[in-house]
Order: structure tokens, then C-alpha cells, then sequence
């Protein structure tokens, strides 16, 4: 297995990568949730210890906005800043190492939990081929009920003090409905989110769904798997989740 490692820096952020080559042309985007209360981890790379159970290439993906500087801030949802879309250069660098390394766009598979997994469903939008799996995710950042963690990506990114004050010119960075709409594109994608977490079902799967049924299959897990409110999913069924659709 070859591991890769690069970045890309662009106003004062940095998209790090590792990425675990395998032969083929399959993918597999690990995109990361909020860093732990306290952590200082820069190369926050989510389920890392994951890789050894697909036979996927799997990339990798640390969130732009973290630095040892600022340990406060647990994640940017992948704004970036004023003069870039963190999501867009996100697509525009796994285009760049898939043509290095053979990866097929088809063959994809963008996968993130909570902040990841909206990361996941704006990214699928830039990488039109690529299949989504997104776990309890975010569908509008303003949305989201931790309004300190909102508030200081808000402050980072753009320079307000709260994410309901960041501008509407960027509402397609926040909203992934007005990103779909405003392009006329919804990516393929699969939601999993438990019954007891009424917040993310409430208020960011089902109006996606609502709004882009035809492109959006959501699965809510009841009894003993839906317990635990916003948490994660058993790690077996999300790894069966992703190879199912890698195959």
C-alpha cells in the first residue's frame, strides 16, 4: 500500500491529504466531522483506521480551517474564505490526483459523518459522477443547533460574528439546497441518520429529501440502531454501507 501525502494552501488554510493507494480505479473520500473539545489535531483524518477494510483507494481529507493556533475551532463545514470555496478546490484536487493516479470518477465514493457528511453531499455536486453516503448530516450550516462551533467557522471564514450574519451572496456555500438549485443538480446520494437524532431528521434530511426526492435515499434507523441521538452509526454498517456501493 502506497501512502500519499500533499496539501494545498490557500488564503490561510491549508486541504491536507493522505491518501492509501490500492490497484484499480476505485475511490473511496473520507470527509472529517468536527474535532474533539480540546483537541489539537491538525491532520484530523476521520476513520482512518478504517482503510485496511476496503480494497478501495481511500484519500484521506483533514478540514482547512484547523491550525494549533486556534484550538478552539472545531471545524469550517468547508467554507473556506471570501475568495474560495473550500468544497470547489476540494473537487478541483481530487480531479488533479485522480488523473495522477487513475482513479474513476464513477468509481467514487465521497463518505462523512454530521459536518462531514454535508461535506460529502456539496462535494458530490463538483464531482457529478461520484456516489454520496452521508451519515447524520448537515443540510444547512445555519442550521445547525451547536451555534458556538457555527459561530466561530463564521468568524474564521468570514469575518462575522455569527453564521446568521455571513452575507446571502454566499448561500450556496451554506445551503445545500440552494447549491442544487442554484446549478439544477442534486448528487446521487444515500442518508443514514438515526430516529432518535429529531434534529438532523427534522430539520436537514427530510427537507432535502422533500426537495430532491428522486436523488436522495434516506434510510432512518429505529430500535436499538436508532437510539443515541446524534452519534454514530455502528462501524459494520457503514462499512457494508460503502461497499455496497463501491461494488
Amino acid at each position: 500500500m502506497l501512502i500519499y501525502s500533499t496539501r494545498t494552501d490557500f488564503c490561510k488554510q491549508a486541504l491536507r491529504y493522505e491518501l492509501h493507494k490500492r490497484p484499480g480505479q476505485d475511490l473511496l473520500v473520507f470527509l472529517p466531522g468536527l474535532r474533539r473539545v480540546g483537541s489539537t489535531r491538525v491532520n484530523y483524518y476521520s476513520r482512518i483506521t478504517w482503510s485496511p477494510l476496503f480494497s478501495a483507494s481511500c484519500l484521506y481529507v483533514s478540514d482547512p480551517c484547523l491550525d494549533n493556533s486556534r484550538p478552539e475551532l472545531r471545524g469550517s463545514w468547508f467554507q473556506g474564505c471570501e475568495e474560495v470555496f473550500a468544497v470547489e478546490q476540494l473537487a478541483n484536487d481530487i480531479r488533479a490526483m485522480s488523473s495522477d493516479f487513475n482513479f474513476s470518477e464513477a468509481r467514487t465514493v465521497l463518505y462523512g459523518s454530521s459536518q462531514g457528511g454535508f461535506a460529502a453531499l456539496a462535494l458530490g455536486t463538483y464531482l457529478t459522477a461520484a456516489k454520496v453516503l452521508a451519515e447524520c448530516p448537515q443540510s444547512d450550516v445555519r442550521l445547525f443547533n451547536l451555534k458556538t462551533d457555527t459561530s466561530r467557522a463564521a468568524k474564521f471564514c468570514y469575518g462575522v460574528d455569527s453564521i446568521s450574519a455571513v452575507p446571502k451572496t454566499f448561500d450556496n456555500r451554506l445551503s445545500l439546497m440552494a447549491l442544487y438549485k442554484s446549478i439544477g443538480f442534486a448528487p446521487r446520494n444515500r442518508i443514514l441518520v438515526k430516529q432518535t437524532d429529531t434534529h438532523a431528521v427534522d430539520f436537514h434530511v427530510k427537507p432535502l429529501k422533500d426537495a430532491f426526492s428522486n436523488r436522495t435515499d434516506v434510510h432512518v434507523f429505529d430500535g436499538a440502531l436508532g437510539e443515541g441521538g446524534h452519534s454514530a452509526l455502528p462501524k459494520e454498517i457503514i462499512v457494508d454501507e460503502i461497499n455496497a456501493l463501491l461494488a
